[in-house]
């Protein structure tokens, strides 16, 4: 039930990463 969450979770983290990283290293462990 929690997948759901951590799925959602994961892809903002994952877009949020992308753009950091190309304007700055990434902060959070992509």
């Amino acid at each position: 039930m929690e997948q759901r969450t951590i799925t959602l979770q994961f892809s903002e983290n994952d877009a949020r990463c992308l753009l950091s990283r190309r304007s700055s290293p990434c902060r959070y462990d992509c």
